[in-house]
């Protein structure tokens, strides 16, 4: 059983819960986040992404590719987000401990013009966070029933051995998003399956995410601070060439 993830869960999760205002429909890109802040209307952005691209994970593998790392074309990737990330000042970054989360924040960074940056890891983002209450029963459920399925069925609200409630951990990691532990602007490099339950769970409508509509690299959501309180948007890099994908 993963102790921590319960007992954070639990600790989190009675702090309370207030809907951010969600915006189903509008998909921004990171480079408009940066101009809506320098005009004023954004006091604080906190960019809850899924990492760049790696290998497929082997169904057999316990770890969930947790060694992995990132194809040439992911590098790319992290470098173009770097720089449209720029209008963002005193972006500080946070990884999940997997070797792909790491590597992301790490080349998004240098990208951005922070390589000297301490890429810090956070367990409440990681394979073993908030949303994992026993993994090694959660890896079975994917062995058996496959990755698609068990996504879809959690993502929807339904029950899947292993995993701690969609809608308690997506509170509990909302507090700890937006919560008093973490402060200023924030890169947060986490895994598109807590991603995308996440982005479900705390919004009013969905942002209708399934395993055929699934975040792409480096996208996910972003929460802004604005005037009437916290927001959350569908970020991506560009509007017009962002990719669903979805790989084991």
């Amino acid at each position: 059983m993963n102790d921590f993830a319960i007992k954070r869960v639990e600790e989190l999760h009675k702090l309370g819960f207030v809907k951010p205002i969600c915006h189903t429909d509008s998909v921004v890109e990171f480079s408009e986040l940066g101009e809506r802040y320098q005009r004023g209307e954004i006091q604080r952005i906190v960019l809850y992404v899924r990492h760049s691209e790696r290998p497929p994970i082997d169904v057999d593998d316990p770890t969930f590719g947790a060694n992995l790392g990132l194809t040439d074309y992911g590098v790319d990737l992290c470098h173009e987000v770097g720089k449209a990330l720029r209008g963002i000042p005193d972006l500080c970054a946070y990884a999940s401990p997997a070797r792909r989360t790491i590597l992301t924040a790490r080349e998004v960074m240098d990208s951005y013009g922070d390589a000297t940056q301490e890429i810090k890891t956070s367990d409440e983002i990681s394979l073993s966070g908030l949303y994992t209450e026993d993994g090694a029963v959660l890896h079975e459920s994917y062995r058996t029933r496959g990755s698609g399925v068990v996504n879809d069925a959690y993502n929807s609200g339904e029950f899947v051995a292993g995993y701690i409630s969609r809608d308690k951990a997506s509170r509990a990691m909302y507090n700890y998003l937006t919560g008093p532990e973490l402060e200023g602007n924030l890169l947060m490099v986490s895994h598109d399956v807590f991603i995308a339950a996440f982005m479900m769970a705390i919004s009013d409508n969905g942002f209708g995410i399934s395993t055929k509509n699934w975040i792409g690299f480096i996208q996910g959501a972003a929460l802004t601070l604005e005037a009437d309180g916290w927001h959350i948007y569908n970020v991506v890099l560009d509007k017009e060439n962002s990719h669903s994908i979805f790989i084991q």
